[in-house]
């Protein structure tokens, strides 16, 4: 079993973007990508070793074990043991906060979003020892938008089935939720974050 890993000596205050996908999740990171050294200059560091552009390691590494194998990610991190990742991921961070030295860090990654209890609480034990603050920030679309959206998306992979086909199984308004990681279907927000004893800091409708 992997050695823990000391806390920070000095915790910082965290930014936690958890998406939801399709509410522009890659410009947000791509922008704080370009921009690392002008928001270093304001004391934010945006971490490179959980991923250069989306943090896509962070989530991976919090994941259940049983998900693992089925996430495609995680077969190209050259890892055969999930707890050394998760070990390396985590260690890598703390040691790029001290290194930094930066009051505050954002880390952004849309995964996060409906993330189950034991990723939750891994989640939770990361940010314990990292920060002083947490403050979460996610992004909402409206649904008929979502559906759109994602079935664009699904379309260039290969989907055939006519965007009608694709909702008839969830037919009814408090269904869709099930598909979509929307509203409905508020309690996916707010009963993993009071598992974590954190509270939704900031939910912001997508401006088109």
């Amino acid at each position: 079993m992997p050695a823990p890993i000391p806390a920070l000596v000095h915790p910082v205050d965290l930014v936690l973007h958890i998406g939801t996908g399709k509410t522009g999740t890659t410009s947000i990171q791509t922008f704080l990508h370009a921009n690392r050294d002008r928001l270093a200059e304001l004391g934010f560091l945006y971490p490179t070793t959980p991923g250069k552009t989306r943090h896509a390691r962070i989530s991976l590494s919090v994941l259940p074990e049983e998900a693992v194998e089925r996430a495609p990610a995680w077969h190209r991190q050259g890892f055969t043991s999930h707890p050394e990742f998760r070990d390396q991921v985590h260690s890598s961070l703390r040691a790029e906060l001290a290194k930094a030295g930066l009051p505050a860090v954002i880390l952004s990654d849309e995964a996060l979003f409906g993330a189950k209890p034991v990723a939750v609480e891994r989640l939770r034990e990361l940010t314990d020892d990292i920060a002083r603050s947490v403050r979460v920030v996610l992004y909402l679309r409206r649904q008929d938008d979502h559906v759109a959206s994602r079935y664009q998306q699904v379309v260039k992979v290969g989907e055939t089935r006519r965007l009608v086909e694709r909702v008839q199984p969830y037919p009814a308004a408090g269904m869709l939720h099930r598909r979509l990681p929307l509203l409905p279907g508020a309690a996916r927000i707010h009963q993993p974050l009071q598992q974590t004893g954190r509270s939704l800091s900031q939910v912001l409708p997508l401006q088109e």
